[in-house]
């Protein structure tokens, strides 16, 4: 019976210390930094297509739009847009602007046959903020748009909800 303890003493130690060893190398400090590879020229690509997405997104500045805003707030007004163009659009203030979201002016405007870029303008004097185009409008994993298919203004609130509004 002693015999069989020793020997089980034995296997146990081994065990041990081979899992210690092993611990050891998974907790040793690599010897050369990770590095990630990419096929050539990846880089370049990307910023090509950047390049050409930004191209893509001036030119639709310049197209033609009309629309009948009537009492919209700047959430709805650039979900809106989204809708009809494809683009991201997102209110933003200027440096060191403080805005209380809640109490901007709401969007009353009607522009016919007018450049984006110079509605985006109008729009921009009424509520006091400036709108940044942030490229082309995403899709998610569902189909919909950024926004996850939620209908609304902003976030909670009146018309803002989830599933219901």
């Amino acid at each position: 019976m002693r015999r069989m303890a020793m020997r089980g003493g034995l296997l146990v130690a081994a065990f041990a210390l081979s899992a210690g060893l092993a611990l050891a190398a998974d907790t040793a400090a690599p010897a050369a930094p990770s590095t990630v590879k990419v096929g050539d020229g990846l880089g370049q690509k990307v910023a090509e297509l950047e390049k050409q997405t930004q191209a893509a997104v001036e030119k639709l500045l310049e197209e033609k739009v009309s629309f009948d805003f009537v009492d919209l707030s700047i959430m709805q007004v650039c979900q809106q847009l989204r809708d009809a163009t494809k683009l991201q659009f997102s209110p933003q203030p200027a440096e060191g602007q403080q805005i209380d979201w809640r109490n901007l002016p709401k969007v009353t405007l009607k522009v016919e046959n007018v450049t984006l870029k110079d509605a985006l303008a109008q729009i921009e004097k009424i509520v006091g903020v400036k709108i940044v185009v942030q490229g082309l409008a995403q899709k998610n994993a569902f189909g919909g748009g950024a926004r996850g298919g939620r209908q609304g203004g902003g976030r909670g609130g009146a018309g803002g909800g989830g599933a219901g509004n």
